[in-house]
């Protein structure tokens, strides 16, 4: 028989039974050929074994990555108040629950381009929202407060802010309310 090799392991064998008188060397040189091109064929089918399977994970890391968002949107979306997620460095809004259209008549996508600190928060308590905040952020500190915002129909609503620093390599980044 004839070895197939893959790199500097043997994967194989080709035999070819014998007959009377044997092979001629041209013959001999046909089978090493045959040998060769086998080797390259396993490699690439396990090639494609292995992508299958990684594909097959692929999709079910999608599939789960996807359950997961639905299952955090219906937890968000089952509280009674309205989550919200802002830049550290500039308290600009990057994330609103829907809750805020029920509870102040904001739209999700008004808020997200539209709404500051400065529009939302009773310009009484401004200042001193700002400033307990930003402190908190400085010292990366989670931190609650009660204020008044201004509902999107002019209604003055009091709320409580308890707010999470979210902090990576020593640096504030975002905070969660």
């Amino acid at each position: 028989g004839v070895p197939v090799f893959r790199g500097a392991t043997v994967v194989g064998c080709i035999a070819v039974a014998n007959r009377p008188g044997g092979f001629r060397s041209e013959e001999l040189n046909k089978i090493e050929v045959l040998s060769q091109a086998v080797a390259v064929l396993y490699d690439s089918h396990r090639r494609q074994q292995r992508t299958a399977v990684l594909e097959v994970e692929r999709r079910a890391a999608v599939e789960q990555v996807g359950e997961s968002r639905r299952q955090y949107q219906e937890l968000v979306e089952s509280l009674d108040g309205i989550i919200w997620e802002a830049d550290a460095s500039n308290f600009q809004f990057t994330f609103v629950s829907q809750q805020c259209q029920r509870l102040l008549g904001y739209s999700v996508e008004y808020w997200l381009t539209q709404i500051t600190w400065e529009k939302l928060i009773h310009p009484d308590d401004l200042a001193v929202v700002f400033a307990t905040c930003s402190q908190a952020v400085r010292e990366k500190r989670n931190h609650s407060l009660e204020y008044r915002v201004r509902a999107a129909d002019g209604r003055v609503v009091w709320v409580r802010d308890i707010d999470t620093v979210v902090v990576r390599n020593e640096r504030p980044l975002r905070l969660i309310g």
